[in-house]
């Protein structure tokens, strides 16, 4: 134990203290741990250390230690990193008197090492019967390298094990590898040589040729060469392996000479390095690899076209696109969309009127997927196709497409449309477009509002139907218009089309046309349609505006539907005359069901901002709603708005902020708080906020104070702790001892704050002083044990008992 601990202070020492200073004291402390009888654990930590503080001096004790398998690994991992020379002189001497595994890792380290003066001793291991230790010196001598490794690891070969001979040929590999970084090419390919000949491991053979080429130098493209044309498969490999990395227009011109002689499978290799090499050079080869029987050949093809290709090779594109074969065809159009040489968008354009319909669905799809909108114009003049499968696709393409630049366009389009079914297809397209344009608060929308001028019945409607989506003085003008106008199909067409507006300008018109109009499916629409903006939050309507247009339009509803509508848009809208207006509706039989859920949800909305009306509305529905659900829930909500409190306030004094009132004694304060008016303290009807106390529409303003009581029944005499989460400060009296005050400026989480105190048996008081400083203002506590858990019995009750 004092061994570790002394290990332990010296290392981190080391941390701040320059190694030179202090090296030789704790070098030597390492060594005593590694002298004494500590355990093997402790040993192997000081050796990990002296790996990096060890000198010479260390070397002796290291070394007697490689002979033992439980500190072997430590003792050699400290030698190899060791500088000193003596260390590897120790790691040379030991292998003769190891064995086994011991022996196997001295070995390893003196790879490590790089040591050449062990490899005539370690060469004879490479036949050793021990294929652990034979495997340990064949990949030493491939570390260490060098003529005289080599040539050791190349006399065993042949006679190794077959266990062995791998590792001997992947040391090799190793020497070579060394040979050739090193700048001798002669001598790496030497041992490739002997490895292709000698060695029937494909990756062996693989590696070697790999490494022919890249020691080849400006023989390269040559040797590339041979290795493709032979009948050599690991050569081929090697080669198609380095093909889209070697660097030279001499190794593009190789791939691209030799393509059209390969085999299928070679050829889709080549084709894919061409790709990889991104040598536009390639373009016609692979263009003429195109006409190859075999799919893959075509398939990889069609997919190096994407990189290498121009606006040259759109046509063979575009006909490939249209394959039944269903991966031709998705590489076709893979690489219609990858093209970026040349100017492709033009030639997609310009070949659009020289193909069949197929392939033009196959333009259109490729000018899409490009998002190519300098396509929009010769995509509107496509519509006019007599191919039915190109109109789609070109209507599509628009949707997608055409943006604001594009509505004079689009509008002349629907214009020039004759056709009642290709003027649904086109107006389909447009409405699109006007979905993503019609925000744009600059957008001219002059073509629009001439075009409404039109005569023609069927493009006038479908006109006012895009008309619908945009909010614009202009646009109102041209509704009014039409409304009034002497073709009655225009008035039905405008009538329809200003049912479905965006434009909150138009919540009049919408409501005089439900009003007057005699067609009971139009008013139907038109309050639709009303309440649908209404409750749109873009309309930037408050709670009180929506409340009165909704009683409005509830005033005129006479079909059930209609006055569905308006309850449902009422239920979310927090204002007293949606309560009273639902309210009112539960009187009608036919929507009575929906008047009590309305009534339900406007309630617990209004909750937090108008108690009283809320609570009053909450009882009259869990007394006498026709559905159970909703006499639940309403109980449900009541039981959550009952607090437990009683509250009294606001108190301010003119000129003082919430901070300076903390202190402040006002009459709750001042003794006999009985005689001051006390109200029930509204609770939150919603349920992540249950036991909590909502004083926003107590205090009325900012920058005051709220006093709350309540009396509180515990089973017996115990001590407890108070959570406590207040908006904003805070102070706690406990049958009139104050136990906890924080003169805080926060928002509400419950749990902020916790005191400990104690409850008597009994009913006990409870006396809260809040301040408000600015937006909400609310009080949550809790008692709870010193586990954090509620106490069983604990009662609240402002009345003490009186209702229990």
């Amino acid at each position: 134990m004092k061994q570790t601990l002394v290990a332990c202070v010296v290392f981190g020492v080391l941390q701040f203290v320059p190694a030179w200073n202090l090296r030789a004291d704790v070098e030597q402390d390492l060594i005593t741990i590694l002298r004494s009888n500590t355990n093997a654990a402790e040993k192997c930590e000081a050796c990990r250390k002296l790996r990096l503080v060890g000198t010479a001096q260390s070397v002796p004790v290291l070394a007697e230690l490689l002979g033992d398998v439980r500190v072997s690994q430590a003792a050699r991992y400290a030698l190899e990193g060791i500088p000193a020379p003596e260390a590897t002189v120790a790691l040379r001497h030991a292998v003769s008197g190891l064995s086994g595994a011991p022996k196997a890792g001295v070995i390893d380290s003196l790879g490590w090492r790089r040591d050449t003066e062990s490899v005539p001793q370690l060469t004879p291991l490479l036949t050793n019967n021990d294929q652990m230790i034979a495997s340990a010196a064949a990949a030493a001598l491939g570390r260490i390298g060098g003529k005289e490794a080599a040539q050791g690891l190349g006399e065993a070969l042949d006679k190794a094990t077959p266990a062995v001979k791998p590792r001997i040929a992947d040391a090799l590999l190793q020497c070579a590898e060394q040979y050739r970084t090193e700048g001798n090419p002669e001598a790496a390919n030497a041992i490739y040589s002997t490895l292709i000949r000698r060695v029937d491991f494909d990756h062996v053979r693989v590696a070697a040729n790999v490494g022919m080429i890249l020691a080849a130098g400006d023989r390269a493209p040559a040797v590339l060469r041979e290795a493709l044309a032979g009948q050599d498969e690991t050569a081929q490999m090697a080669a198609l392996r380095l093909a889209g990395e070697l660097e030279g227009s001499s190794i593009t011109g190789v791939l691209t000479d030799l393509l059209p002689g390969l085999s299928p499978v070679l050829q889709v290799g080549v084709i894919g390095a061409l790709r990889q090499r991104g040598d536009l050079a390639a373009r016609d080869a692979v263009v003429a690899a195109l006409g190859s029987p075999e799919p893959s050949v075509r398939v990889a093809a069609l997919s190096a076209l994407g990189v290498l290709g121009d606006a040259s090779v759109v046509s063979v594109l575009v006909e490939a696109a249209k394959s039944p074969t269903e991966a031709v065809q998705r590489t076709a159009r893979e690489s219609l969309v990858a093209l970026r040489h040349g100017d492709v968008v033009g030639a997609l354009v310009t070949h659009i009127p020289k193909v069949d319909a197929a392939a033009q669905v196959e333009i259109v799809r490729a000018l899409t997927a490009r998002n190519e909108r300098s396509a929009v114009k010769d995509l509107i003049t496509l519509v006019q196709s007599d191919a039915a499968s190109t109109r789609k696709a070109a209507l599509q393409a628009i949707a997608n497409l055409a943006d604001a630049s594009h509505l004079a366009a689009l509008v002349d389009l629907l214009m020039m449309t004759k056709d009642a079914s290709a003027i649904q297809d086109v107006q389909g397209a447009v409405e699109s477009v006007a979905e993503r344009i019609s925000a744009d608060t600059n957008l001219d929308v002059t073509p629009l509002v001439k075009a409404l001028g039109t005569s023609d019945p069927g493009t006038r409607s479908a006109l006012l139907q895009i008309s619908a989506l945009f909010a614009h003085e202009r646009i109102r003008e041209a509704f009014r218009a039409a409304l009034k106008d002497q073709n009655d199909r225009i008035r039905v067409a405008a009538a329809r089309a200003l049912c479905s507006t965006r434009d909150p300008e138009l919540l009049p018109d919408l409501l005089d046309l439900a009003r007057g109009t005699q067609d009971a499916d139009i008013k139907s629409m038109a309050i639709t349609g009303y309440v649908r903006l209404i409750s749109d939050e873009r309309a930037g309507l408050d709670a009180a505006r929506r409340a009165e247009l909704l009683e409005q339009v509830f005033a005129i509803a006479s079909r059930a539907q209609e006055k569905k509508a308006v309850l449902s848009a009422l239920a979310g809208v927090a204002d007293p005359r949606s309560l009273r207006l639902a309210e009112e509706a539960v009187r009608e039989p036919d929507v009575r069901r929906e008047a009590e859920a309305a009534c339900l949800q406007a309630a617990t909305a209004l909750a937090g901002s108008n108690f009283e009306l809320a609570e009053r509305a909450l009882n009259k529905l869990a007394a006498e709603a026709s559905e159970a659900t909703v006499r639940t829930n309403a109980q449900s909500v009541l039981r959550r708005m009952k607090s437990g409190w009683v509250c009294t306030g606001p108190y301010r004094v003119a000129g003082k902020q919430a901070q300076d009132l903390f202190d402040v004694v006002f009459p709750p304060e001042e003794g006999n708080p009985d005689r001051l008016e006390w109200r029930r303290a509204p609770g939150s009807p919603d349920l992540s906020r249950e036991g909590e106390v909502d004083l926003g529409t107590v205090v009325g303003g900012d920058h005051c104070v709220v006093y709350l009581k309540t009396r509180v029944y515990s089973p017996k005499d115990q001590d407890v702790i108070f959570s406590i989460g207040s908006d904003d400060g805070i102070k706690l009296w406990v049958n009139g001892e104050l136990v906890h005050a924080n003169n805080a400026v926060r928002g509400l989480v419950p749990g902020q704050d916790r005191a400990k105190g104690k409850l008597r048996a009994g009913w006990n008081d409870l006396f809260v002083k809040i301040t408000q400083h600015t937006l909400g203002c609310g009080l949550n506590l809790r008692i709870i044990g010193a586990d954090g858990e509620p106490i069983p019995g604990i009662v609240f009750d402002p009345a003490g008992g009186s209702q229990r």
